[in-house]
Parts: structure tokens; sequence; C-alpha cells
């Protein structure tokens, strides 16, 4: 079930946007961004229940390290967090059970706008030359073609 057929994002709530240089990234040395997406669906009587939907928690955190780097050996860390409350615009009401099994929907929804705040973010860390995905799901592998 894709619960963008059925749910409108209402709101976001922006909990935390943090970011950290752990030391410069010398000169035209390539970057890996790692990013790392978290989605949790809030029970609906909660603390920050919204009336009508349901607040899906979410967490982006990217690390920077050289290619192939270790945890240890970072250049910055980057998190976003925030509340995004989603209301059921169409069909038969949507427990939340059925909204907690499929909530992972979202994320088409929800990384373009958390790849904005990151982006802003590392921009204010002078990390400008850093682009991190656009979307969650990478691109599949050109094939190679050849002519005979």
């Amino acid at each position: 079930m894709n619960l963008l057929d059925f749910f409108v994002l209402a709101g976001v709530h922006v909990v935390k946007i943090g970011g950290e240089l752990f030391r410069p990234i010398p000169n035209l040395e390539q970057c890996q961004a790692r990013v790392e997406l978290n989605m949790t669906p809030q029970p609906p009587d909660g603390p920050g229940a919204f009336p009508g939907g349901f607040v899906v928690a979410v967490r982006y955190g990217v690390l920077g390290t050289p290619p192939f780097g270790r945890d240890d050996e970072r250049y910055f860390g980057l998190e976003v967090i925030v509340n995004a409350a989603y209301r059921q615009e169409l069909g038969e009401p949507i427990s939340f059970a059925a909204f907690q099994e499929h909530h992972t929907s979202l994320t088409r929804q929800l990384f373009p706008l958390l790849y904005s705040y990151a982006q802003r973010a590392l921009g204010e860390l002078g990390l400008c030359q850093i682009r991190l995905p656009l979307d969650i799901f990478p691109r599949p592998q050109e094939v190679p073609t050849s002519v005979h």
C-alpha cells in the first residue's frame, strides 16, 4: 500500500539540524558521504499527536569519510531530525497499525525535503562541493553494450 495515495503532508516540524566538521577535507580529495534514513511512526495517543492524522519522526544522518574510509577517519557529520505530520484525505480510515506497516512508502516524498535541509547545512559548514544523493534508491548500474 502506498500511503501517498491516501495521505497528504500536513506539516513538518524541524527538531534539529546540526553538523560538525571534524577535520578539513584535503584539496581535491574525493569524499564518501554515507546517508542513513530512519523513520518511526509515532503512536496517535503519544506526545506530539496530530488530530486526524499521524506523525512520523524522521532522522537523516550523513557521515563524510575518505573513500573506503572508516568511521574514525571521518571528515564531517550531519544530522537532520524532523517530525512529519500526515493527514488522511482519501479512502476509508486507515489504522495506525496499517500506517506503521506501510510508512516507508512516504520516503519518496520526505527524502527530497531532508536532502534540501542537509545540503543547506553542508553549505554552512563550507562544504558546498559535497553532493548528497537526490534519491534514497540508487540508479541501476548501466549495462555495457557491445556492437558487432
